[in-house]
């Protein structure tokens, strides 16, 4: 668990809520989620959180509504705006108030996940470096998968490992064993060495 970077996802919708909190998990963040804007607020002031993933489209209360009282309360903090009804306007006004980034729903985990690391980095949040690693390594399989035009599932079969354990290792998630990696880069036709080049 990356203790240091603690996740407030902001969203009515509950099933969007179990959806990301299950992808930051796995991937090792510390995450907590409210369903009403109301408790955006409170929650974060209550809270040690270095990004907020929020909804743009809310009953009661809008998104940029939100960010205006997430800035007013911490100016710094990361914020990535989710939405699945994007428009220049909206994005314009999100970044105006200094959102991180702006993703569009349904959601590419892949894309939202990176979206995340970025908003880290840039904040300069301070990770493990065994967990930076990891996740470098995940970075570089998903890259040279994604280059093959492999699925996980056929890369977990080409190399006679699990669609979990290659989820896991493209995530980051856990430290993939040498002989993983050796199997990984076997399935995937280039040298071991290509997965650790320039980390």
């Amino acid at each position: 668990m990356l203790d240091a970077v603690n996740i407030l996802v902001v969203d009515d919708d509950k099933d969007v809520c179990i959806l990301l909190e299950d992808a930051l998990e796995t991937a090792g963040y510390k995450v907590s989620a409210v369903n009403d804007p109301m408790l955006a607020a409170p929650t974060l002031k209550n809270g040690n959180f270095h990004l907020v993933i929020l909804d743009l489209n809310m009953p009661g209360k809008s998104g940029l509504e939100v960010l205006e009282e997430i800035r007013a309360h911490d100016p710094e903090i990361a914020v990535i705006i989710c939405t699945g009804f994007p428009s220049v306007e909206t994005a314009a006004a999100a970044m105006r108030l200094g959102g991180a980034d702006y993703v569009q729903k349904p959601f590419n985990l892949d894309r939202f996940l990176t979206a995340v690391r970025n908003a880290i980095e840039t904040r300069g949040i301070v990770i493990d470096p065994e967990e930076q690693l990891n996740r470098q390594i995940g970075e570089r399989v998903r890259t040279v998968r994604a280059e093959k035009g492999f699925t996980q599932k056929q890369l977990a079969e080409r190399a006679r490992i699990s669609k979990s354990q290659v989820s896991q290792i493209e995530l980051g998630s856990s430290g993939a064993s040498v002989s993983s990696l050796y199997r990984i880069s076997e399935a995937l036709g280039i040298r071991l060495g290509r997965i650790f080049e320039g980390l």
